[in-house]
Formats: structure tokens, C-alpha cells, sequence
């Protein structure tokens, strides 16, 4: 879960797509699978890579690209995915992508006075994500860590001359899953997301969501099923209070 209730931010903007495997949107409620919040529906953002099934044939994959092209823009990224004897997995990515961009306003027509608005917003932004899964015989561990340090300038007369945002996001998630029941599949997840933002005109605000939830999937028959799990999540924001 990135999305806290107290900023309404996700950054999901700076999530690089070169990381992205699928996006999963899900009508509708959903509760049950995602906890609160999820009255409306959910959308579900799957990073690379997904080795859902670490019985299958062992498999390594590498990968590094770098692309050039409008506004100077220069974009480079590599990967490294990998699966042993050992039903284990490990996968490592990162990315850079930066460029001149464009005036994201024409102070002709907004009225703007301030000259920066005439100038091309930049855009910069470093990201990186892990995981390490181990498959036993009856239960998977494992573990994610995502990041992402984005400089975004723009125009918003609000935020002062040539204003300026740089976002940091950090996501760390554990997890244990098993099946000790043919037909019951149970899991823990803890997960920890940090939000940072600051600006040129030094206002800051940091926000920090933990949740731990548990879950258990007991099957009926084929066709039904029986849910019932535990979630608790827990919100923080420095400064407490603000506009």
C-alpha cells in the first residue's frame, strides 16, 4: 500500500516504467484482499519481476538499456533476475532517467510574473528495486525494497520563483507464506512506506505508513471459499499539521 490518507499521495508518477511488468485494475470492492480503502477498487501496480512459480525451469535473465531522445532526455536502466537449484530467486533493477523537458505553462496566457515560467522544467529521477525469495518445502519467505529519488521543477507561482519538488520514496515489505493445510494458504506481510517531499521554498512534509496484515485462504470446494485475516496499519506525519 503507498497511497497514505493524510497527504492522498502515492508518487506512483515516479515509479520508472522500465520496472513495471503489469498494472492490475480491480472494480469494485475489494476490501477483503486489500484491506481498507478499497471500497472503490484498487489499482495494482506488479514490479518485475514475478516468479510466482519457482518450481518451473531455471531461469536467468540480464538486461541493460540506455535510449536517447527529445528535450535531451537520457534514460538507462539494467536488471538482473535470477532462480537457482535451491527454489530461491533474487532480482535487482535500477534506473536513471533524466531530461530538459518543456515550460509546463505559457505565462502569456496565465499572467504569471515570475520569468522562470518561461524556462524548461526539469525532470530527474533514480530508482531502484530488490527482492530475495525462498521457497522450503511447506512456506515462502521473502522480501522487497523499492526507492526512488525524483527533482521535478514546474510552474506554480504558489511555491515562489522556479519552484522546485524532490520526492524520495521508500518501500520495504517482508513476507511469510504457507500452506501447512492442502487447502488453506496463510500469510504475514509487514511493509513500510516513507514518503518525503521537499521544496525550493523549504517547506518539507514526510509521511510514514506501517501496516502488518494476516491472511488465511480456506477453501470449501472449488467453487467457495472462506477469507478472514488481520490488518493493522499505523500513520505518521512530520509536520503534524499544516495547510
Amino acid at each position: 500500500r503507498v497511497r497514505d490518507s493524510i497527504t492522498q499521495s502515492s508518487l506512483a508518477e515516479n515509479i520508472p516504467l522500465s520496472l513495471i511488468n503489469k498494472i492490475e485494475i480491480v472494480r469494485g470492492n475489494v476490501s477483503s484482499l486489500y484491506g481498507d480503502g478499497a471500497v472503490g477498487g484498487v489499482i495494482n501496480i506488479f514490479t518485475k519481476p514475478e516468479f510466482d512459480d519457482l518450481n518451473s525451469k531455471l531461469e536467468v535473465f540480464k538486461n541493460i538499456s540506455a535510449e536517447y531522445g527529445s528535450h535531451n532526455t537520457f534514460d538507462t536502466s539494467f536488471g538482473i533476475f535470477k532462480r537457482n537449484k535451491k527454489l530461491s530467486s533474487f532480482s535487482l533493477q535500477a534506473q536513471h532517467l533524466k531530461t530538459d523537458g518543456f515550460s509546463a505553462t505559457n505565462p502569456k496566457i496565465t499572467g504569471s510574473s515570475d520569468e522562470s515560467d518561461y524556462d524548461d522544467d526539469k525532470y530527474r529521477n533514480s530508482s531502484l528495486n530488490m527482492s530475495l525469495n525462498k521457497k522450503f518445502s511447506q512456506f515462502l519467505i521473502g522480501g522487497k525494497v523499492y526507492y526512488t529519488d525524483a527533482n521535478t521543477s514546474f510552474d506554480n507561482s504558489f511555491y515562489g520563483k522556479n519552484p522546485q519538488q524532490r520526492a524520495e520514496h521508500e518501500i520495504y515489505n517482508i513476507f511469510f507464506e504457507e500452506n501447512f493445510l492442502k487447502n488453506m494458504n496463510s500469510r504475514i506481510d509487514y511493509d513500510e512506506s516513507v514518503i518525503s517531499l521537499k521544496y525550493k521554498n523549504g517547506e518539507k512534509i514526510k509521511t510514514r505508513q506501517s501496516q502488518l496484515r494476516f491472511s488465511s485462504n480456506f477453501s470449501l470446494n472449488e467453487i467457495h471459499s472462506f477469507v478472514f485475516g488481520y490488518e493493522s496499519r499505523n500513520e505518521q506525519r512530520n509536520p503534524i499539521s499544516s495547510g
